[in-house]
């Protein structure tokens, strides 16, 4: 049977031994259902526990999953070179916790196969969303976060945090050539966040790509790597930057 479409998926981590395998594993049995042609990308940022070691020795039975290692701090970067590494036709960016659990790509990709978006991103909120276990004082954060974020850069989305985005292959080259934020790599080795979903959001929109907002299931997975008030600062902090970037015309 011939192959479907080709997707890459970019998986950044960073201490993900405990789970990295079965996200693979989940995500390799639910493309193959679907007779996609696919290549899973690593990209791990400074794991001190072994993900790179596991995903290593995993990849050498397995083809079509590739290990890279960032060598700067941060999401962002990972994300990046993951990105701009992969080789498919449609790039889905997606945490390593699945809290966006894998079947919702089919979601995202109606709208750019058959719809004519170059963007699809998954949202948290919306009619249709559903969020499974979360604190209300985290989702109260990220609400306030949220209309931080619209008030300083203007963008329209209820959710730009959503760790499961989808590109087509050449907008994605575009807009993660471009990223500036972290350009001099200065981001937080110990935050594992990062401003950089709200910068591609926004060259993607000042080039006039077409973006859709979609609302997912997803669940609250805890975790204890992340300081959400510090984070949310420094985030804010870059997202200033981020606006000023475009306010000069850098992108």
């Amino acid at each position: 049977m011939e192959k479907q479409v080709g997707v890459s998926v970019v998986i950044p981590t960073h201490n993900e031994s405990q789970q990295i395998i079965q996200t693979i594993e989940a995500i390799s049995l639910y493309l193959e259902q679907q007779n996609y042609d696919f290549e899973i990308i690593v990209s791990d940022n400074a794991s001190t526990d072994g993900t790179s070691n596991r995903v290593k020795e995993y990849g050498k039975d397995h083809q079509g999953v590739r290990l890279i290692t960032s060598p700067l701090p941060g999401k962002g970067p990972a994300v990046r070179l993951g990105v701009l590494e992969s080789t498919k036709d449609y790039i889905l960016c997606c945490d390593a916790d699945l809290a966006t659990p894998i079947k919702e790509l089919e979601r995202l990709m109606l709208w750019l196969r058959e719809q004519n978006y170059d963007i699809a991103i998954a949202s948290r909120e919306g009619l249709g969303a559903l969020r499974k276990g979360e604190p209300y004082i985290r989702h109260l954060m990220g609400r306030i976060f949220n209309l931080c974020v619209r008030i300083i850069t203007l963008l329209p989305f209820n959710d730009t945090q959503c760790g499961f985005k989808l590109f087509k292959k050449e907008v994605a080259y575009s807009i993660f050539s471009r990223l500036l934020v972290y350009k001099d790599f200065k981001e937080d080795k110990k935050a594992y966040l990062g401003a950089w979903d709200v910068e591609v959001l926004l060259i993607a929109q000042s080039k006039g790509y077409k973006i859709k907002e979609i609302p997912v299931i997803w669940s609250f997975v805890p975790t204890t790597r992340l300081a959400h008030v510090r984070d949310s600062i420094k985030m804010l902090r870059d997202i200033v930057q981020v606006k000023l970037n475009f306010i000069r015309g850098k992108y």
